[in-house]
């Protein structure tokens, strides 16, 4: 990942808003050998630069990626591990991964690819372009969570 200019960071921060949170999302399966690693290097973006948490789904994994991501927890307190007894797939490990996060606006991370975030169900605003939240083509199309009942939209 690059690092991103300072003028991104003030977009993100006027976008996310003085009491915002920015989720970012991480499906995982059997990657203990590459998690922590993968994690680190988020964290290392956006640390001291807006608030933000780190959601890794754990789909499942047979292997020690679970372990690892608890072990992290105490070194990165922004990690917030959703740990499915199961693999269920990408797409429903990301739906769990949206329903736990807290951020008003998220966005997901795989090993092979960066999507551009999606605000949550009650905001607004749309997302400054150039902004460190994407490393994908132009064209990519922002995910986008449902609304949870009793919010606004559902």
């Amino acid at each position: 990942m690059d690092n991103p200019s300072p003028n991104s960071w003030n977009s993100v921060r006027q976008v996310i808003g003085p009491h915002g949170l920015l989720s970012v999302l991480m499906p995982a399966f059997n990657l203990e050998k590459a998690i922590a690693a993968n994690v680190r290097r988020v964290h290392a973006l956006f640390a001291g630069q807006v608030p933000f948490e780190i959601v890794v789904i754990n789909d499942g994994s047979r292997d020690g990626t679970a372990g690892e991501l608890r072990r992290l927890q105490s070194e990165i307190p922004e990690l917030h591990p959703v740990l499915l007894p199961r693999n269920v797939g990408k797409g429903a490990a990301l739906r769990a991964g949206f329903e736990a996060a807290r951020g008003t606006i998220s966005s997901f991370s795989t090993p092979t690819s960066t999507c551009l975030p999606a605000r949550s169900p009650n905001s607004s605003a749309s997302w400054p372009r150039n902004t460190p939240m994407s490393s994908s083509a132009p064209s990519s199309t922002p995910i986008r969570a449902s609304p949870t009942p009793g919010s606004a939209g559902s």
